[in-house]
């Protein structure tokens, strides 16, 4: 009776799994299918593109937007996010699963959370490193190199930030590599100008409001040459495109 109700327990497992990654098939085909609708539209706010795959609101369809019009060579293809939690919800996931020339860098400060994405076919299946640490503006560079094999162009085609507090901080303290779309979490209820004081130590306590100001974000972007192109319509995250590729958003 013991091993009976073993193998019926692994039978369920299995094809729980087993729905589960068709769930998923489903969500990335879905993905492809509105990118490549959106790819000839003409917009006038990124709203209008707008679609959640596996990012937290509508990121996932502005990603898909602005690479469908910036024609990033395979080369570049190279992510960096980090803040990721288990990797389920993000902003890069659609594009590790729905283009194999993709490959990238997550980084998270949870063991738990790294050991979970460690554990999904992710990890295995596609071109994903995954590293455990607390970022600072002070190591996030040594970080970054020591994850990410690069040549001599520090070219990347996406940079995604989001800890909850420090990123504009992180923000400015990153060049070791410049990517050709930047991502980067605000706080959209802080005045004008604001800047979140620095505490390399500083962890998110989800009750009180953190991070930088949009303009304060925008601002610190044009000085490292990116220009603003819009927000989600949710306002948590803002993106940008670098100077030298803006010409191909026209």
């Amino acid at each position: 009776m013991f091993l009976k109700t073993i193998r019926y327990i692994r039978k369920a497992y299995k094809n729980t799994c087993r729905i589960l990654q068709n769930s998923e098939d489903s969500k990335v085909l879905q993905g492809k299918i509105l990118a490549s609708l959106n790819a000839s539209k003409s917009v006038k706010d990124l709203s209008e593109i707008e679609f959640k795959v596996f990012s937290q609101n509508g990121e996932d369809g502005i990603i898909q937007y602005l690479l469908s019009k910036l024609d990033i060579p395979n080369e570049h293809k190279i992510f960096v996010e980090f803040g990721v939690g288990d990797y389920y919800e993000s902003n890069t996931r659609l594009l590790l699963n729905a283009d194999r020339n993709w490959r990238g860098l997550v980084i998270e400060g949870d063991p738990k959370e790294v050991e979970r994405i460690k554990s999904h076919e992710n990890f295995w299946k596609y071109n994903l490193q995954v590293m455990c640490e607390f970022i600072t503006a002070e190591s996030i560079n040594k970080i970054i190199n020591s994850g990410l094999s690069l040549s001599s162009d520090k070219t990347i085609g996406i940079l995604s930030i989001d800890i909850d507090g420090n990123d504009y901080w992180v923000m400015n303290a990153i060049d070791c590599v410049e990517a050709i779309i930047l991502i980067c979490e605000f706080n959209k209820n802080a005045p004008s100008g604001y800047i979140q004081p620095y505490e390399a130590n500083f962890m998110w306590d989800r009750k009180s409001s953190a991070g930088s100001s949009l303009d304060a974000i925008i601002d610190l972007a044009k000085k490292k040459k990116y220009q603003f192109v819009g927000t989600d319509s949710s306002q948590v995250n803002a993106f940008f495109v670098r100077d030298d590729y803006l010409e191909r958003m026209n």
